[in-house]
């Protein structure tokens, strides 16, 4: 029953890692994947896609010309959308304050979907110790059973 269940974590895991694939907008080497909400009264097309928190920067996957995309570096809401057409567009961020005149947004390259890509070295002391405490536990519990 055992080794069935970790048979299951690791497909679980290894399920969960796949599945991680969504949309994206990259500048430069960064990755944004959360997207920002619009102001009261401002409309997005569904071809245009506003991000404002940064994600990964271990990520691949395909660029997509499909929509445009723009980042809202400095966090906010979008203000304005003005354009037609993905080439076209231009769109500010700000706050909800009515004062506030808001900056442009930074035009992005959007991925329709990537996956992370993160080298394991970074993690090799932690996943070793891990491992290590789970064949103590392992060991100790059929010692003393």
């Amino acid at each position: 029953m055992g080794f069935r269940r970790w048979i299951l974590i690791a497909g679980f895991l290894f399920g969960f890692s796949v599945a991680n694939a969504a949309e994206g907008c990259a500048i430069g080497s960064q990755l944004y994947i959360v997207e920002t909400s619009p102001a009261v009264g401002v409309s997005i097309a569904a071809d245009l896609k506003v991000y404002q928190q940064p994600g990964s920067l271990c990520y691949n996957g395909v660029a997509s010309t499909a929509k445009a995309c723009f980042v809202c570096t400095g966090g906010g809401v979008v203000t304005v959308v003005v354009g037609a057409t993905p080439l076209l567009y231009v769109v500010t961020c700000g706050n909800r304050s009515f004062l506030d005149l808001g900056y442009f947004a930074t035009r992005g390259t959007y991925y329709s979907s990537y996956a992370l890509n993160c080298d394991l070295d970074d993690y090799t002391i932690p996943l070793a110790a891990v491992a290590g405490t789970m064949g103590l536990f392992a060991i100790r519990k059929r010692k003393f059973a």
